[in-house]
């Protein structure tokens, strides 16, 4: 039976296309109307996503969740970044994340990669520990043995920028390049001593 992949905040998809194109199940859910044409995609808000619907899937092998970055981005005009420089107090919503990680609970998935910006670090280490890996402008955190991604791969948000009004421009940005999906779909793929 194929391995099973739920990717969380899936945007365009990014992160399971290795798995997609290697034979995997996978669930892609996201709320954006405008990625309804990405294959696997799910439209559907996950605050509305309850236990049931999550006991009738499969055993999960992967989950993956990239909640948006914006709320911890440490870009200008972003919204921490803007309220520091208007002297007003700005906490980031972490309550797709909390969402994210009682999916991942609920599900029982061998292994999950949650995904996000440098700057989500300090707000994500109360709920997941310190980051497993960093990756460029990707911080990971993850229980996988190892993401065997090259130290000299780089990847530039600007290479994938159209500086335009595009209204997927943000999901152009945060797109997981596909060596980083291949490279946790190997990790994922390689027997541990539970599996013997």
């Amino acid at each position: 039976m194929a391995p099973v992949m739920v990717d969380v905040c899936s945007g365009l998809g990014g992160a399971s296309e290795s798995m997609l194109q290697n034979g995997w199940d996978v669930y892609r859910i996201d709320n954006n109307p405008d990625l309804a044409h990405i294959a696997r995609t799910s439209l559907c808000d996950i605050m509305a996503i309850r236990p049931h619907w999550l006991a009738s899937k499969r055993p999960i092998d992967l989950f993956w969740a990239s909640v948006p970055c914006l709320e911890f981005s440490t870009g200008y005009a972003a919204p921490g970044p803007t309220a520091a420089r208007a002297g007003e107090d700005f906490s980031p919503d972490m309550s797709l994340l909390i969402k994210a990680i009682e999916m991942r609970d609920n599900l029982h998935a061998k292994w999950w990669v949650f995904e996000n910006v440098v700057g989500a670090i300090r707000h994500f280490e109360p709920f997941l520990g310190k980051p497993t890996r960093i990756v460029g402008s990707f911080v990971f955190w993850t229980n996988l043995p190892t993401l065997d991604i090259p130290y000299e791969f780089e990847h530039l948000k600007k290479d994938q920028d159209t500086w335009s009004d595009d209204p997927l421009r943000s999901n152009k940005l945060a797109k997981i390049p596909f060596e980083i999906s291949d490279a946790v779909r190997l990790a994922a793929e390689c027997p541990t001593l539970e599996d013997f």
